[in-house]
């Protein structure tokens, strides 16, 4: 389990938030007495894990009533003794899938156990409407774990709403937006009201209206202050220097590794740069301690130094084993070909489809959808936009860098140039440029404070607000509504950093993303069900010919079997002739009896006759259909032998696709920002 955040030099008190979601956590734990196995949903694991270890919980509780038993939640029945299970997972259908056919299996083996679930952040109908159909909802006990806020970092923070941005965009379920607001709600309740907000697309206009709907149903008034003054990454051991072959260490990415802290925000090329001056500096100090007699004061910076050597040699297999990467023909077309669809380069849907295939119909239209593709049946308004707010500058020094466009080697994230512009002189100015842009943009004053300054007097950073009281700056929180890249987060920082920036910015966001992670939810299952389709769709026309192959089969061998008896039928009765003698020799027999019988082997003669043509025909029609046949398997293993083509080009269609998203496509995304978060009169009670 990562190392959780250290938050002690976070411009707000965002350790109060962490603590508050742990005594929560413990809360739920405590109230279920008794032996108890507290169940997760994986990906919630990750959450919990910048919000308390998983060390400390079990420490907290074993003692505590024989402890607590940690199990992750899956299809597969619940291996434990204890008879209290308690599942802490996030609402939705699926696992509430899961849950019930673990509590099936308990009872169909006769065990007696006491469930309860607890949803995070909230209940939902559709949830407990799953258990009702299951006949469950009587045996659970149900609550909420409200975890609306995960701090990553002093300056980030998340909501961990990794579906919402296909949730809103591509199915229509907003339920995500007022799970955003309600966080910042809980924000206001712990720092003040926020006077100004300024939002641009659809569903940051909609968070706001949301959050205004909150405040003037539980409005935040100074007697109700509260006065409360993912972040790692998973890697083989090898890569790390360590000798555990197959086995993965994690590695936390936050401000507690001050290395890091260090080294974050800085362009790729520069990382590299940079380890290998600190580790010369450091080889140097070395020689100099060996070489010549140095004080006790000299000795003990000395070992300070040292202490970071873990960190240093960390941070060098982490950059050599990225170089490995960076340094290859595909990641640099990868760069170049970011930068041609920045410099507007159209493509024609058609030629995607003829190159990649017709499966990929289905993901393009919900990127369509989601606002990632779009057709084009004007003229696009990109050019004036690039221009407008220069989001192309050439000659980017990433070493020294003098503007945000230095995250994308060039290409300034248009997210945060519209954030700069809403600090540095207000949207007025652009006010033209946000019209072309997709989605609504609003501009509002709540509420809250009767001291507030009026939203003109927020707009530059010259103003009276730009310092608190205490000399401190004030604050502005950035919301991303649907995702917000660490390329834009470094963007942000360096932003903030800027000489004349008057505010300390606190980055929140529905899910921290990038390329992959944005494309996934749209690519997931789509290709492979269109093959599978085209598949059952052949195999089904197989058996439309095979099924006349086998009643023509049938028929042969019907017309075959009357053959037979026809010629048997031959030689029993060769020739009239020979029946008259054969009845002539029986004296009962009359005449009449014997014509009736000439009559009757006259008849069979003639079905004999209309046997054989019938055949004759069908063996034609039977030879056609066989030849249409074996046509239709040769088809059918031709497309085969082309499945398996299109199966090995899938993933590399896959990959092209989602490079061709990268992090800056977070120019179409939505989000909400305001200005500024808590007031002067409440800046000095969150130390």
């Amino acid at each position: 389990m990562a190392q959780i955040p250290n938050l002690d030099n976070a411009p707000i008190n965002l350790t109060s938030i962490r603590e508050q979601s742990q005594k929560e956590l413990l809360n739920i734990l405590k109230n279920v007495r008794g032996k108890k196995c507290l169940v997760i949903d994986p990906k919630l694991g990750d959450s919990l894990s910048l919000i308390i270890q998983t060390s400390i919980l079990k420490a907290l509780f074993l003692p505590l009533e024989h402890g607590v038993e940690l199990r992750h939640l899956s299809g597969d029945p619940i291996q434990t003794d204890c008879s209290k299970v308690v599942y802490l997972v996030h609402a939705q259908p699926k696992l509430m899938k899961f849950i019930c056919s673990n509590i099936h299996n308990d009872i169909s083996k006769g065990l007696q156990r006491e469930y309860h679930v607890y949803f995070v952040p909230r209940r939902t109908v559709v949830c407990e409407k799953v258990l009702e159909e299951e006949k469950l909802h009587h045996v659970v006990s149900i609550g909420e774990y409200p975890l609306y806020i995960v701090p990553m970092d002093e300056d980030v923070l998340s909501f961990e709403l990794d579906l919402s941005y296909k949730e809103c965009q591509v199915d229509g379920d907003t339920g995500s937006l007022w799970h955003i607001a309600k966080a910042i709600h809980k924000l206001e309740f712990s720092f003040g009201v926020i006077p100004n907000v300024r939002a641009k697309g659809k569903a940051s206009v909609c968070v706001a209206d949301i959050l205004n709907r909150m405040q003037a149903e539980e409005p935040v008034n100074l007697s109700d202050f509260l006065h409360i003054s993912n972040g790692s990454v998973e890697l083989d051991a090898s890569i790390m220097g360590l000798q555990q072959e197959g086995k993965k260490t994690k590695v936390p990415l936050n401000s507690s590794d001050k290395l890091f802290k260090e080294i974050r925000d800085l362009n790729f090329e520069v990382v590299v740069q940079i380890l290998r001056q600190k580790a010369t500096s450091m080889k140097q100090d070395y020689t100099e301690m060996t070489t010549t007699t140095q004080t006790v004061s000299e000795l003990k910076d000395f070992v300070k130094k040292l202490n970071s050597l873990p960190e240093m040699t960390r941070h060098i297999n982490l950059a050599q084993h990225l170089s490995t990467f960076t340094s290859k023909p595909s990641f640099l077309g990868q760069l170049d070909m970011e930068h041609t669809i920045v410099e507007s380069q159209s493509y024609d849907m058609r030629e995607l489809l003829h190159s990649y295939g017709f499966e990929h119909v289905a993901m393009l239209n919900n990127l369509e959808k989601a606002g990632l593709f779009k057709k084009q049946e004007s003229k696009s308004n990109w050019l004036t936009i690039k221009r407008a707010l220069q989001l192309v500058v050439e000659d980017t020094d990433t070493a020294n860098p003098n503007d945000i466009a230095y995250v994308f080697s060039g290409y300034a994230p248009l997210s945060i140039r519209l954030v700069q512009h809403a600090i540095r002189s207000g949207w007025r100015p652009v006010e033209e440029i946000l019209k072309l842009l997709p989605g609504p943009h609003l501009e509002t004053k709540r509420g809250g404070f009767s001291n507030s300054p009026s939203f003109d007097t927020l707009s530059g950073v010259s103003t009276s607000l730009a310092k608190v009281p205490d000399g401190r700056r004030a604050l502005v929180l950035v919301v991303f509504v649907g995702g917000v890249t660490f390329a834009e987060i470094s963007a942000l920082r360096f932003f903030s950093t800027q000489e004349g920036m008057a505010y300390d910015l606190i980055i929140a966001t529905t899910k921290i993303v990038n390329g992959q992670s944005l494309i996934e939810p749209f690519v997931e299952k789509l290709a492979e069900s269109s093959v599978e389709s085209s598949l059952k769709s052949l195999a089904e026309s197989v058996e439309i010919l095979d099924s006349p192959k086998r009643d023509i089969e049938t028929s042969e061998d019907s017309v075959e079997s009357s053959v037979e008896k026809s010629e048997c039928l031959d030689k029993q009765v060769e020739s009239p002739e020979s029946l008259s003698e054969h009845v002539g020799s029986l004296d009962y027999v009359s005449i009449g009896k014997f014509q009736e019988v000439l009559a009757e082997l006259d008849q069979e003669r003639q079905a004999r006759i209309a046997v054989e043509n019938t055949k004759s025909e069908f063996q034609v029609s039977f030879n056609r259909l066989k030849t249409l046949a074996h046509e239709a398997i040769k088809n059918h293993e031709e497309f085969g032998r082309r499945e398996d083509v299109v199966h090995r080009e899938k993933e590399e269609t896959t990959k092209k696709l989602k490079e061709t998203a990268k992090d800056y496509v977070n120019c179409s995304f939505f989000f909400l920002f305001l200005l500024p978060l808590g007031g002067p009169s409440y800046i000095d009670q969150t130390v």
